[in-house]
């Protein structure tokens, strides 16, 4: 595997910055991934800077800073970034329960079988925190199938027409949208890890 990194004087841990060009090198090593570019910068500064993997596993061709990737659903990491800021700042507590934010997700009934009827539910034993929005662990049952059709039909228009080929699909504003997301059984399977 080829890797270009530097690090730079900034105030951060020299061995926490090996430590984060170990953990991506292993990305590419397991084959998760060809190649990565990191960088990290601090107080104006680059801090740090990483080339791991290839831009063409094939042809050998080892990434470059300038490599140019197809991403997609940017909006997750940045508001994952601000949030995790917030939670840095001590405005916000990674486990505090979102109610007060997002009422629609207060008092949340939980289905008692994930792939059992969504009729038969009981209160869930405890709050959606923000660590649960974070980690993508809702357990509003996204993923369980038999609810997917339910779910697929909250998806507005178009983004549920191009990813489900729903034809004339709704068109939700945020707060309709998480209407209709209260009207939906979770899943038991939240777990805090």
């Amino acid at each position: 595997m080829l890797e270009t990194s530097s690090i730079h004087h900034s105030g951060l841990s020299q061995d926490r910055l090996h430590r984060l060009s170990r953990v991506l090198e292993g990305y590419v090593e397991r084959g998760e991934v060809a190649g990565m570019v990191a960088l990290i910068h601090r107080h104006g500064e680059e801090a740090y800077a990483a080339n791991i993997g290839w831009q063409d596993r094939e042809a050998q061709i080892p990434i470059q800073r300038d490599t140019i990737f197809r991403i997609m659903s940017m909006t997750k990491p940045v508001t994952a970034v601000a949030t995790l800021m917030l939670v840095e700042e001590g405005t916000i507590r990674l486990f505090d329960p979102v109610d007060t934010w997002l009422p629609e997700l207060a008092n949340r009934v939980v289905m008692r079988d994930p792939n059992g009827s969504p009729d038969d539910v009981y209160p869930a034993p405890r709050s959606i925190t923000l660590h649960d929005l974070l980690t993508y662990r809702l357990g509003i049952g996204w993923g369980n199938h038999r609810l997917q059709p339910r779910f697929r039909a909250l998806t507005p228009s178009p983004v549920g027409d191009v990813l489900f080929q729903l034809k004339n699909g709704e068109r939700f504003d945020p707060d309709t949208w998480m209407a209709r997301l209260k009207e939906r059984p979770g899943s038991r399977t939240r777990k805090r890890i």
